[in-house]
């Protein structure tokens, strides 16, 4: 299972254990949906959720800083799509 708790400013992730200590990732194969990705927090819970297997699509107003960010992660090209509106 899988959260965000901030602390501080900064994610960090809380994980249910599962059987055999492993982890159980909810967000596996699931597509989120984030705004605002100009920001480092939300660059940083990005990633996180790249690498627990989600699908990221990323929206900021700025197309610049929408692609920057995108292209900052690291993960499946596949897995990230950016873009440039207001959501607002």
């Amino acid at each position: 299972v899988f959260e965000f708790r901030f602390c501080h400013g900064s994610p960090y992730r809380i994980f249910t254990i599962a059987k055999a200590g492993a982890r159980v990732a909810r967000v596996a194969n699931k597509v989120v949906l984030l705004t605002g990705v100009a920001n480092s927090v939300v660059q940083m819970c990005a990633q996180a959720l790249i690498d627990e297997g989600a699908r990221i699509i990323m929206v900021d107003a700025d197309a610049t800083k929408a692609e920057q960010a995108a292209s900052a992660l690291d993960g499946p090209t596949d897995s990230i799509i950016w873009l440039a509106k207001d959501v607002a």
